[in-house]
């Protein structure tokens, strides 16, 4: 049963609805950043980073740089990674 806790939503600031939404690529999603053109989304069990197009599109996989990736963040020039295990920012 799908209860919608694996799925990337698109909110609107003004009333609350769900502009879009797509299937998360991967089981365990848990940072997420913005670069102006593709959402990046961390696993922190699988340690894996996704770019994704905002249709879902999956590009490609990169290995995250440290064991327990939990947040993202894009500061206009790189993406940056935090890593909860480890206590360092990539």
């Amino acid at each position: 049963m799908d209860d919608g806790s694996n799925r990337i939503l698109q909110i609107s600031t003004e009333d609350g609805t769900t502009i879009r939404d797509f299937p998360a690529p991967s089981g365990h999603p848990q940072g997420l950043a913005f670069d102006g053109t593709y959402l990046w989304i961390a696993d922190r069990v699988a340690n894996e980073i996704y770019p994704v197009t905002l249709d879902g599109e999956v590009l490609f996989v990169l290995p995250a740089p440290g064991p327990y990736a939990t947040g993202l963040a894009f500061d206009g020039s790189h993406l940056w990674c935090a890593d909860y295990q480890k206590d360092r920012l990539y």
